[in-house]
């Protein structure tokens, strides 16, 4: 696959616009940076036209814009985000698509995708399953909800007592407790959190939205912080760039993409 990975770094400390390429392992792919100027006076509009640039060149599959853009004056990053062409959109942040159901051409969100196959590897179907999603950010909660709505689920009062299927992902550290769950839940954290501890190295442990150990007596399925939804979401971003290559290579509609992942899931005994 030679499919790349062009990212606005959050360190802009070159005098101009330089890209660098490098190999990021196997399978032939590429990672570009291009590093924009300091000082920021002119780089929203140099941002723009480095994203069209990256729009129009047909060797470029794919582009991530790597939030939170970092700037000594305030970027619109939702005008970053818009330029990207939907076709190169890898991080699927333009939901138009994906909001009206369109998921056959549509490149979707790595995390809530890879928070679908998740709960696809389960084995657990969610039609009919009342769902909750803690969290409406437009690159993990809102889309997650869509992507919940267009597979059948019933979206239910926010009430996670009641949720068969729980969504987690405000960004909040172990918010969601063990007692809040309903029996047998399946629960997915997307949360990344960091919190004291005086017994790691680093002085900081990280952790989900949800408190691992009270939320893994009751729940049926739970995804850990590290080692879960995170991986999950690495190997969807591959699939989505493999998606991306097969799109220019076949007509539209006859995309073909394998989904083998291994996931990383405890299963309560």
């Amino acid at each position: 696959i030679d499919a790349r990975h062009v990212r606005l770094p959050r360190s802009a400390t070159e005098a101009e616009v330089s890209v660098y390429s490098s190999s990021t392992g196997s399978g032939g792919s590429q990672r570009l940076m291009l590093t924009l100027p300091s000082p920021f006076g002119d780089v929203p509009p140099q941002v723009l036209r480095s994203v069209q640039a990256v729009n129009q060149n047909p060797a470029v599959h794919g582009l991530i814009v790597q939030l939170p853009l970092d700037a000594a004056e305030p970027i619109d990053t939702q005008n970053v985000i818009d330029a990207i062409a939907p076709a190169k959109d890898v991080d699927g942040v333009n939901a138009g698509r994906l909001s009206r159901g369109e998921l056959a051409g549509c490149l979707l969100p790595c995390t809530p995708s890879g928070c679908m196959e998740l709960i696809r590897q389960t084995g657990v179907s969610v039609a009919g399953k009342h769902a909750v999603v803690i969290g409406r950010s437009k690159i993990v909660g809102a889309p997650m909800r869509d992507l919940l709505l267009w597979s059948h689920v019933r979206p239910c009062h926010p009430a996670v007592s009641r949720a068969d299927i729980l969504v987690a992902a405000a960004g909040k550290a172990e918010l969601v407790r063990g007692e809040w769950l309903k029996e047998g839940a399946l629960v997915i954290d997307c949360g990344i959190n960091h919190v004291a501890d005086e017994t790691k190295p680093s002085g900081k442990r990280l952790v989900g939205d949800v408190h691992y150990a009270s939320a893994n007596q009751r729940a049926g399925y739970i995804t850990p912080v590290p080692g879960g939804v995170g991986p999950m979401t690495v190997a969807m971003l591959m699939e989505v760039w493999t998606q991306t290559q097969h799109t220019r290579q076949r007509p539209a509609g006859n995309v073909l993409y394998n989904r083998k992942h291994k996931i990383k899931m405890a299963k309560r005994k």
